[in-house]
């Protein structure tokens, strides 16, 4: 590996600038304001494969963004949960992007999140997390420091994020339909499988429906053909291995299941603009 392709806590270290708007330590990432990292280190189009998992609070400006192949489109006064061994893909953001942000190893078990979350937060409920996220900023610069407490507001943070989010599944008073269920399932297989498996059958027959019933509803519920959400998930694979790998392009092609690199440098092409080595030399 020429480099490492992983957002951690080891990597935030080497990077963070300003330590009066940031603190980090080998459990615990706490910034206040990440514009300039953001900028400075945070490639459009690249993905990347975050170790811990992380929340975001977005604090002017917006941004696109790609998180387990799923899209999402974050404004001021909302709330990302991102969790550990995930891969996000910034697509574009604007200039003035800011957010506060908690990078976080070890957290209590009923505070974590086995999925992305995004919520879009009240007045009231921006002023509680940043009450809670000031307390563990003061906390965090403690000497010494108390770990548990450090912990146990960390706990309190993400746990008041959960029940936001079951307040919001409340009142709208609508589950995931089966139709929702099945996209979902659906994403799941192609993280699984996706490298391997390129027919619309394969991913039918796991979930038992015909393929034309899940053409039907991964395009009405998702945008994206059963066919694009495949391409996206190889594309992140390939570029992962083009950019932090010193692996041949003959090589990756293999490593993608594809045919011979000729096949491989047209479908990268069609799908980014450039071809494989133009991608890794950029």
């Amino acid at each position: 590996m020429k480099h490492t392709d992983v957002l951690n806590l080891n990597m935030v270290n080497l990077l963070a600038e300003s330590p009066e708007s940031f603190y980090v330590d080998n459990d615990i990432y706490v910034v206040l304001r990440a514009r300039a990292f953001v900028q400075k280190n945070m490639r459009i189009g690249q993905p990347y494969r975050v170790e811990e998992g992380r929340l975001v609070i977005v604090t002017s400006g917006w941004s696109k963004i790609i998180a387990n192949l799923e899209e999402y489109e974050l404004h001021i006064g909302m709330a990302f949960v991102l969790p550990p061994d995930s891969i996000l893909e910034i697509v574009e953001y604007s200039d003035d992007l800011d957010m506060r942000a908690v990078i976080f190893k070890d957290l209590l078990p009923s505070a974590g999140f086995s999925h992305a979350v995004c919520l879009q937060l009240t007045e009231q409920d921006v002023v509680d997390i940043d009450n809670l996220l000031m307390l563990l900023w003061k906390e965090v610069h403690r000497s010494p420091k108390h770990r548990e407490i450090i912990h146990h507001l960390e706990a309190a943070l993400f746990l008041s994020l959960k029940r936001l989010e079951q307040q919001k599944k409340a009142s709208s008073k609508v589950t995931a339909s089966h139709q929702e269920q099945l996209r979902h399932r659906f994403v799941t297989l192609v993280k699984q499988h996706g490298l391997t498996e390129h027919k619309v059958e394969f991913y039918a027959d796991r979930l038992c429906i015909t393929p034309n019933y899940l053409s039907s509803i991964i395009r009405r519920y998702s945008g994206l053909t059963v066919m694009q959400w495949i391409n996206r998930h190889v594309i992140q694979q390939a570029k992962l291995q083009l950019k932090y790998s010193d692996q041949p392009i003959w090589q990756i092609t293999e490593n993608l299941n594809f045919p011979n690199p000729s096949f491989f440098s047209k479908f990268f092409k069609r799908e980014t603009g450039m071809t494989p080595a133009e991608y890794r030399n950029r």
